[in-house]
């Protein structure tokens, strides 16, 4: 029986460090068995508790209440630090595993009771030593496992190398034991920990050539009780099998799938790749079939970032489905738990504009799904069930003017699975190209199974395609299958008497070899997104945005996004009026809503061109998004900014020195002031620039005056131009008026390598101006022209 699965949680901003030290007893305040802490030095001091919570994210007083709390609320939990992982406990209360500070030298076991009194706080730490207590995890008896890493005077020190360590801890507060799992050199590779009904397992990665993974049972009293060495990849995650035997999830090659079954005797009974393209796992709970539901991350969007997603194994280990649940933010799977409907996902999803928020993915093995988002800007990992329709979400608020770091929990709703909204788009064809991203359905029997292979190039006789999806009815009982998650490639079905099934025009006939049922998935992708500019002044007139898309194919229906800077989409007659240049009247039969976001689609033809009315858009800053409408969900979209100015509002920059002298081998600077930002500032962007000879450095950096939540920048130099640039959209405190923004820094360069027989001038110009400034509202100035900065090279002494 499962009890508690966890994959390794790190937490970079963390560096912990470990042997137990110290016990800290709180007053108990009923409702917890068992007594005070015993065993530490020093003497003993009340660590505090404080009860009560508040609606929106307020924090308020500390611990965890598990009666009667309202959904999405949370709290800081005192004398803990940051939570990096967190376990329940057999009377309702929690283990929480963290850090004391930002930079922390210490690490910290809490004991919390199901009151929300925090009962003993055990510190970890030693002046010599390093640690990071990776995960926590119980089963029926009372206690905790502690999965940690110590080392000398740092991981990876020549003179101690860093050890994997587990221990037990007792529900007082005491050691029970604690038994070294030997050199930790490749422990950030991903060890997994999980209880048993016999004790305690962990899974961590052996090197070798080629890799193992290396599965050792402990029993409850920490005795030995196997220990063996797999073929296999970089576990992340295991379960507790009803028939006694385990499995293991991780990666194998690069971002392979991979999964390592066992019997009960810890012999193997499969070990495999899982073949739905590249995927990082973090969880993986059993079905009541003998399957497997696995979750984490589909690469799907590139460099950009990922979707959640879920995955049904059967019990053969065959694909029965596997889906994405994605937006067009990036999201990063964190961590997986089994809940008695399936499995819950926990990922963080980034922003643009620097915003952060967790996102809840609750699958059944059915396939159903439901989610919530929790609009916290910290790190939030560890999900523990509440068995009331809720759940407790542990993790960690960063304060980073303060440099401190405090444990949170928010109690939020379990999100509840319903049957997706799965639109099946299309029907099979032979000899027709279908692109990934599709749903498509079947023409055979909902009744039946159909198995999905992976064509090869050639065919012999002792060729067997790759099997890759067992196909069944899904939603209102259509056998469909989704493509967003099969690589481009050519495939057939086979049905169940073991025949191919050719498909013509929604109609199938048997033959018998594969080559001849074979389909094509491909994909629509597109680039880049390049407009004549970004910045577009309604108020002056302008109101035509014209842009070149590189995609391939030419020709195809691409699907066009407009998100504001808060995250909002606009709306369907905005989109609408957007589309429609030539006063088009059908243009609203070319917009559509997708989970309530507004989108259009717009027809590329071989030059690429694409023309946008924006005049009918509100002023703001836009994220525009362009993807191939049928691979929507299954590639990264092209982006571009839009900014709309629909009055004149002018802000400036103004140089502190117009000229600069500056050796042939040193670097000069200049302030650079915003002038007339009386509405207050929460984005802008600076862009400078030189052309021609001589070569010159530039780099640009925000002032002290901005409190930027993110910000980026980019220089660029060759020997006819430089450039450099720096924006943020996540201001968070700038003063009014006028202001030192930014500063430039120029230093020459022999880029180019110059011939000494050229003439090389001893002077050259920079333009360096406001691409865009957007206030406190979110609506953007009108912006000046750039100023031009003269650089004179001045010969050495």
């Amino acid at each position: 029986m499962l009890r508690r699965l966890v994959p390794a949680v790190v937490v970079a901003v963390l560096l912990i460090t470990s042997p137990v030290v110290a016990v800290t007893a709180v007053p108990q305040e009923g409702g917890d068995a068992g007594g005070g802490a015993s065993g530490g030095e020093g003497s003993d001091t009340a660590a505090g508790s404080a009860s009560g919570s508040a609606s929106g994210g307020a924090e308020t007083g500390g611990g965890v209440s598990d009666g009667g709390a309202a959904a999405n609320d949370s709290r800081t939990v005192p004398g803990i630090g940051g939570i990096v992982d967190a376990a329940p406990a057999a009377d309702g209360g929690r283990y929480l595993a963290g850090a004391a500070g930002f930079r922390a030298q210490n690490s910290t076991v809490a004991r919390v009771g199901s009151n929300g009194t925090v009962r003993w706080t055990r510190e970890f730490g030693g002046p010599n030593e390093s640690s990071r207590v990776m995960a926590v995890v119980t089963g029926d008896s009372p206690g905790a496992f502690l999965l940690e890493v110590n080392g000398g005077p740092g991981p990876g020190s020549d003179e101690t190398p860093p050890e994997l360590r587990l221990s037990r801890i007792t529900a007082d507060g005491d050691l029970a034991w604690r038994r070294s799992i030997g050199n930790a050199t490749s422990y950030v590779r991903g060890p997994a920990l999980a209880t048993t009904d016999d004790g305690v397992v962990l899974a961590r990665t052996v090197d070798s050539e080629p890799r193992g993974t290396r599965v050792t049972r402990f029993a409850r009293d920490g005795a030995l009780v196997s220990d063996r060495t797999y073929g296999g990849g970089v576990p992340s995650a295991l379960a507790e099998m009803d028939d006694g035997g385990l499995v293991v999830v991780g990666q194998r090659e690069f971002q392979r799938g991979w999964f390592l079954r066992l019997d009960a005797e810890g012999d193997v009974v499969r070990n495999a790749t899982i073949d739905v393209g590249d995927r990082r796992i973090v969880g993986v709970a059993p079905t009541d079939d003998g399957g497997l539901l696995v979750a984490g991350n589909a690469e799907t969007r590139g460099f950009s970032g990922g979707d959640p997603w879920v995955a049904r194994l059967d019990a053969n280990g065959t694909v029965r489905w596997s889906r994405t649940y994605g937006t067009t933010d990036r999201e990063y799977a964190r961590s997986a738990v089994a809940t008695e409907r399936g499995l819950l996902l926990v990922s963080t999803r980034d922003t643009d504009s620097g915003t952060r928020s967790t996102v809840l993915t609750h699958v059944t093995a059915d396939g159903e799904v439901g989610t919530t988002t929790v609009a916290s800007d910290g790190g939030l990992t560890a999900p523990i069930p509440r068995g009331d329709g809720s759940l407790d979400l542990y993790g960690f608020e960063i304060d980073r003017e303060n440099r401190t770091v405090s444990g949170a929990v928010w109690t939020v709703e379990m999100p509840t699975p319903a049957a997706p909204r799965w639109p099946v788009h299309d029907t099979v064809a032979s000899n027709r190209t279908f692109y990934s991203g599709e749903n498509l359905r079947l023409p055979g029997d909902a009744n039946r199974t159909y198995d999905l292979y992976r064509l090869p190039g050639e065919y012999t006789a002792f060729d067997e395609p790759q099997l890759v999806r067992r196909v069944g009815g899904t939603v209102a009982g259509v056998p469909a299958f989704e493509t967003a998650t099969l690589p481009t490639g050519d495939y057939a079905f086979r049905g169940p008497a073991g025949f191919w099934f050719r498909i013509e025009d929604g109609h199938y006939s048997l033959v018998d070899e594969p080559g001849e049922a074979a389909f094509t998935l491909d994909k629509q992708e597109i680039w880049r997104i390049e407009p004549r500019r970004s910045v577009v002044e309604t108020f002056a007139g302008d109101r035509l945005l014209r842009t070149r898309v590189d995609s391939d194919p030419a020709n195809m229906t691409a699907r066009l996004g407009l998100t504001r800077k808060n995250g909002s989409s606009v709306e369907p007659s905005t989109m609408a009026a957007v589309l429609a240049p030539g006063a088009d009247e059908r243009a609203a039969d070319r917009v559509f809503t997708v989970d309530d976001r507004a989108y259009g689609t717009v027809e590329l033809r071989e030059g690429r061109n694409l023309t946008l009315d924006v005049s009918a858009l509100p002023a703001g800053f836009y994220e525009l998004t362009l993807t191939g409408n049928r691979t929507a969900d299954a590639t990264d979209p092209a982006t571009s900014t839009l900014v709309v100015v629909t009055e004149e509002r002018d802000v400036s920059l103004t140089p502190a020195n117009r000229t600069l002298n500056v050796s042939r081998n040193g670097s000069v600077t200049t302030d650079l002031t915003l002038v007339g930002a009386e509405a207050g500032v929460s984005g802008l962007r600076i862009d400078a620039e030189r052309r021609g000879p001589p070569a010159l450095r530039l780099d640009l950096e925000f002032g002290e005056a901005l409190e930027t939540g993110s910000s980026r920048s980019g220089a660029g130099i060759g020997p006819g131009r430089s450039t450099a640039d720096v924006q943020s959209l996540d201001i968070r405190e700038a003063p009014n008026g006028s202001f030192v923004v930014a500063t430039l820094t120029v230093s020459p360069t022999d880029f180019g390598c110059e011939r000494p027989d050229e003439d090389v001038p001893d002077r050259q110009t920079i333009s360096v101006g406001l691409t865009y400034v957007v206030d406190d509202t979110g609506v953007p100035y009108s912006v000046s022209e750039e100023e031009t900065v003269t650089v004179v090279l001045e010969e050495e002494d």
